[in-house]
């Protein structure tokens, strides 16, 4: 069961005689116990909507910056290939996180 949190807030709208009256009907209409409970809802609603689509858009943003990383790392091997295909030694090999070797260092090493 849910556990209620005490409710010390209370705003205040005005609306014209038509509107209270759609209001109450789709209150009923909805099975809402009331104007304020049907009004809670709505809000707490758009705010969760509005917190899921922040996360989203963090996500989206984070997915962007690695497929961006991606592009790089594969224009780089592609790079990389053509100078191989060509005969010659490419200048230099990125290790990850931006540490570089040289062909050289790396001979030096086996």
């Amino acid at each position: 069961m849910a556990v209620l949190t005490p409710r010390a807030r209370s705003i205040s709208v005005r609306l014209s005689h038509g509107e209270f009256s759609a209001l109450q009907r789709y209150c009923v209409s909805s099975g809402a116990r009331s104007i304020s409970d049907l009004a809670r809802s709505a809000i707490c609603g758009m705010l969760d909507r509005a917190n899921e689509e922040n996360a989203l858009a963090e996500t989206v943003q984070k997915q962007t910056a690695l497929v961006k990383d991606l592009e790089g790392k594969i224009e780089q091997l592609t790079t990389e290939i053509g100078l191989l295909k060509a005969g010659k030694r490419p200048r230099s090999i990125r290790l990850s996180k931006g540490g570089r070797k040289t062909p050289d260092e790396i001979e030096a090493e086996s």
